[in-house]
């Protein structure tokens, strides 16, 4: 039997915390200097994080070997800001890239510099969750609309194509979704007036992309009118990481 429990202000599914999952920070940080505690403060918000072998420096391109379920990734480890390996019966693994808008970018030595910056600007960080479960968005726009007592008929047409719903009293304050080829795309954001002078507002997407195998990502609302082909390239690029 599965329980609901909540993560970054969304249901996921999960099993029951029967088993502990163990994770050491790892020191992947040290090139971050004292942005990097913020992006870690960021990161704490959104998700538990575990381990990387060593840390990483502009241009490491060494590939890291990942395991999610049966799926094995081969990521440069300029693209990572953390990953964990399979629990011991293999029901738990994830990875957190972390890049830069609009070619999503790893760390380079011409990327470093914007990557540390505090708050969100061009950044993209996505978790990669082996054993977590997204609800299914259609699902997940009742939720929240029926917590703000909000009909799904009170939208604003934004960027010609995103619905967006205003939630005043609730967190998220917004909710964007757009039609597509593959059903309902739905991502949430905060806005400017939410936060102080040094953090900047950004948006969420929460999805499933495989078996048993969600995806939370966050990027800059700057980038909000952007969001549907930022989800493209980011699903090319986890496709260019699995092993053939």
């Amino acid at each position: 039997m599965t329980t609901p429990r909540r993560t970054g202000g969304a249901l996921f599914w999960k099993r029951p915390h029967t088993e502990r999952r163990h994770f050491k920070f790892c020191v992947m940080f040290k090139n971050f200097g004292v942005q990097g505690v913020i992006v870690l403060a960021q990161l704490l918000l959104v998700q538990s994080f575990a381990v990387a072998d060593s840390p990483i420096g502009p241009g490491d391109t060494r590939p890291v070997e990942i395991r999610l379920g049966t799926q094995l990734y081969n990521i440069p480890r300029n693209y990572l800001m953390a990953y964990s390996k399979p629990t011991p019966r293999n029901t738990h693994a994830s990875f957190t890239l972390y890049v830069l808008l609009p070619e999503l970018s790893p760390r380079t030595a011409a990327t470093a510099a914007a990557l540390n910056l505090p708050g969100w600007h061009d950044q993209l960080r996505a978790l990669v969750e082996y054993g977590s479960s997204p609800r299914p968005r259609k699902d997940l726009l009742k939720f929240y609309l029926g917590l703000a007592n909000v009909s799904q008929d009170d939208f604003e047409l934004v960027g010609g194509r995103y619905k967006k719903y205003y939630l005043e009293h609730n967190s998220p304050h917004e909710i964007f979704t757009a039609d597509t080829p593959n059903g309902m795309f739905l991502f949430t954001c905060n806005r400017a007036s939410d936060f102080n002078t040094h953090i900047t507002p950004y948006c969420t997407v929460m999805e499933n992309i495989g078996a048993n195998v969600g995806i939370h990502y966050s990027f800059g609302r700057d980038h909000l009118l952007e969001a549907l082909e930022i989800d493209q390239k980011l699903r090319r690029l986890l496709t260019s990481f699995v092993e053939k």
